[in-house]
């Protein structure tokens, strides 16, 4: 059955709620240990982080094979296939970042950047400055495609994603994925 994100939280607050009117009768530590338990239980949806994590990773996969060649020997649809891939790429990132952000921390970030930043604060990422040039990259290849320069776009592309695979690992382990 699917529910609405609205029904969601509001199931949250009802549970929430019914658990802070026995904790405030009984004050035992359980009880706070409950609600945060229930808190987590019912916001971050794990098979929605499953699902744009392998994402990521196919897409890390994808545009390794393609920077593994030399750019002189990339056809133009492996080159359009770079650019598509970052673009999947960091929708996925910036997806999986948002639902973190807005379900676990209730934080509503005002774009990818800032939601990277913020799980950097909150302790889920570290160094994240890569990732926030990819975010770059990615948003000049939707809004400013026609200035593109294609060499440019492979020579980043070769860099290593390790700050984003890092990312995935902090995320599949915070939130228990394995």
């Amino acid at each position: 059955m699917n529910i609405e994100i609205r029904q969601f939280r509001d199931l949250k607050q009802f549970f929430r709620d019914g658990l802070k009117s026995v904790w405030r009768m009984l004050n035992k530590s359980y009880i706070r240990a409950s609600v945060r338990l229930i808190d987590r239980i019912l916001v971050v949806d794990k098979a929605y982080l499953r699902s744009r994590i392998d994402e990521a990773r196919e897409c890390i996969k994808e545009i390794e094979r393609i920077v593994s060649k030399p750019y002189v020997d990339l056809t133009n649809d492996e080159k359009y296939s770079l650019r598509y891939q970052i673009i999947v790429l960091v929708e996925a990132v910036g997806s999986a970042c948002l639902h973190i952000a807005m379900e676990d921390f209730d934080y509503e970030p005002g774009s990818y950047r800032d939601c990277i930043r913020y799980l950097e604060n909150s302790g889920i990422t570290v160094q994240t400055e890569n990732i926030i040039r990819i975010i770059g990259l990615r948003n000049l290849l939707v809004h400013r495609y026609w200035v593109v320069d294609d060499r440019r776009i492979y020579e980043s592309a070769k860099n290593d994603f390790q700050k984003i695979k890092d990312f995935l690992k902090a995320v599949e382990s915070k939130y228990e994925l394995r």
